[in-house]
């Protein structure tokens, strides 16, 4: 309950003792002496140690995780995802939940995820070592629905002093191209102290194909550039930019911004057999982790398209991404026809997370088709896959 404190019994200066780990002081005092709810302030206060208690979110000492996904491994055991820190200070605080976000998933579900610890780093090296075992929180339940999820820790676990955590889970099933970023929000940690202060985000991606395909400049023969944009969606700023690779930059700020590109000159002999189409964006943002580009392709104007294909999250420097493949026709069966400058649009699509804009360099496509009469097509854009 509240209890009436006049200025005789409370003023500047005065100390009151508690019995209870907390108060709370609502308003002030006015001239009669009279509780005046203007204001509410809420002081936490540890009777042990006399005290107001502290508890603070940080990076961890060691720096954050680099990408645990770009490996040659289809799966990965105890892989370390993510660091951080919890520091107390005048007192002990009982953490009640920890939930870490998932974002910008791409070839996961929940069942990939699992054994989701959280182990003290006691020596704070940024790696969990042989003889460390303790764990807090217990197990991780883990919940992915398409492009986002959560890893919830609901054990309490009591922090007293400075302790650093790194978070780390079985991974099943990694292909090509998969990515997920982990972040850890202050307001994501329920204690008996609001905890204050941030961590740094990860992302952890499998490249599109190994040997430096991904980030190199790579060999782009027989892949075509569009030569016309905004046909018949332009919501993208300098759409043009996206003609040739001279960082100079087509670029959306706006979530789900469309910008459609055409006239790639295919010379597809007519009865070809289409195997397959590939698409390589060289793009980056000014935010890293938290953008991607998806791509689509029409077959009829812009009317109708494929389902999208999406790079992983971009970083903050210019990488070419690579969708689909010499044996990936997106979802359907093509006519060569339909690779004329009138019926062939590459749809852009910019997905950001966080308020970043997407920059795209250039577009590259190349479609791998077999010639009608059975040999291997030549000629633009084209080839024997």
């Amino acid at each position: 309950y509240l209890h009436h404190i006049t200025s005789s019994t409370f003023s500047g200066g005065s100390t009151i003792g508690f019995t209870d780990r907390s108060f709370q002081v609502r308003g002030t005092l006015n001239q009669n002496n009279e509780y005046a709810f203007s204001n509410e302030m809420v002081v936490t206060y540890d009777t042990a140690l006399g005290g107001v208690v502290s508890y603070t979110l940080a990076n961890h000492p060691a720096g954050q995780e680099g990408s645990k996904f770009d490996t040659p491994n289809v799966s990965l055991t105890a892989a370390e995802l993510l660091n951080f820190q919890l520091a107390a200070s005048g007192g002990t605080v009982t953490t009640n939940q920890v939930v870490v976000d998932l974002v910008g998933v791409a070839g996961f579900s929940t069942a990939n995820v699992t054994s989701t610890q959280l182990v003290v780093d006691a020596n704070a090296n940024g790696a969990i070592d042989a003889e460390e075992t303790q764990t807090v929180g217990g197990f991780g339940s883990v919940s992915i629905t398409g492009t986002i999820g959560t890893i919830t820790f609901s054990s309490s676990f009591n922090v007293a002093t400075t302790t650093n955590l790194i978070l780390r889970a079985d991974v099943a099933s990694l292909d090509n191209g998969d990515t997920m970023a982990l972040r850890l929000p202050a307001a994501n940690i329920t204690a008996t102290v609001a905890p204050t202060g941030a961590t740094q985000q990860v992302t952890h991606t499998k490249p599109s194909y190994r040997g430096g395909g991904v980030t190199g400049g790579g060999s782009f023969a027989d892949f075509l550039l569009p030569t016309t944009t905004g046909s018949p969606l332009n919501e993208w700023t300098d759409g043009g930019n996206g003609f040739s690779s001279d960082n100079s930059y087509a670029t959306a700020g706006a979530l789900n911004s469309r910008q459609d590109y055409a006239d790639f000159g295919f010379n597809i002999p007519s009865g070809s057999t289409i195997s397959g189409i590939e698409a390589v964006i060289e793009s980056s943002a000014t935010v890293e982790g938290v953008a991607s580009v998806d791509v689509a392709l029409s077959w009829n104007g812009g009317t109708s398209f494929t389902a999208a294909k999406t790079t992983s999250l971009l970083t903050t420097s210019d990488v070419n991404y690579t969708l689909g493949s010499s044996a990936d026709t997106w979802g359907r069966t093509w006519d060569a026809s339909e690779f004329s400058n009138s019926n062939f649009r590459l749809r852009l699509t910019a997905s950001s997370l966080g308020g970043a804009t997407t920059r795209v360099d250039v577009i590259r496509l190349k479609v791998h088709y077999f010639a009608g009469g059975g040999g291997g097509g030549g000629g633009g854009g084209g080839g024997a896959p």
